[in-house]
């Protein structure tokens, strides 16, 4: 519960610090995302999942914690009125990258906005090379250094009950429509 309530909280705070500066907003807007309802209304409906999978974890026999290091770039796009986000605009990120622990990956990224900000949580997918999924969901910000802080709660594969936490730097050129963004940060599995 402590969880949810700190991942409800930064996400507030990271919409009240958007609405500051618009370049700023651009900013977190680029690099967020709202991809499966599905999985979204099991993660910030449902309390118990955050407290399964650290229970589940700590079950695995082999759960080691890990240096996880990541480098991306990719292309974004903006749709507005899309029927998608009910009206408001969808923002597409499509790139790849090399990670640890996953080698080459693809990561996909689509989240409605208001314009100045998301509209719900900002939710995260990494395809490894061999096809599991790792999730991830926003939990914190700092506009001023171009980061995001993302948690990572689980996906496929051996991934199925991973957690950690990452802090990506972000570089985004808006007119040519791309990005590129690199980051450290421990990944439990």
């Amino acid at each position: 519960m402590k969880l949810k309530v700190l991942i409800f909280w930064s996400i507030g705070l990271l919409i009240l610090s958007c609405a500051k500066d618009p370049m700023e907003t651009d900013l977190i807007d680029q690099q967020t995302t709202l991809i499966d309802q599905k999985l979204m209304s099991t993660i910030f409906t449902d309390g118990d999942h955050w407290n399964s999978l650290a229970y589940n974890l700590g079950q695995k026999k082999h759960a080691v914690t890990k240096k996880f290091k990541v480098r991306a770039s990719g292309t974004m796009a903006m749709i507005p009125d899309s029927p998608e986000c009910d009206g408001y605009i969808q923002v597409n990120i499509q790139g790849e990258g090399n990670a640890s622990h996953l080698g080459f990956f693809t990561v996909a990224l689509n989240y409605c906005s208001d314009g100045v900000a998301p509209v719900g949580p900002i939710l995260a997918v990494q395809t490894a090379a061999n096809g599991d999924l790792l999730f991830s969901v926003v939990v914190g910000s700092d506009p001023s250094a171009g980061t995001l802080d993302f948690l990572y709660y689980g996906g496929t594969g051996r991934f199925k009950e991973a957690t950690g936490f990452i802090t990506l730097f972000f570089n985004f050129d808006y007119q040519n429509q791309t990005f590129s963004n690199y980051g450290e940060g421990t990944l439990t599995y």
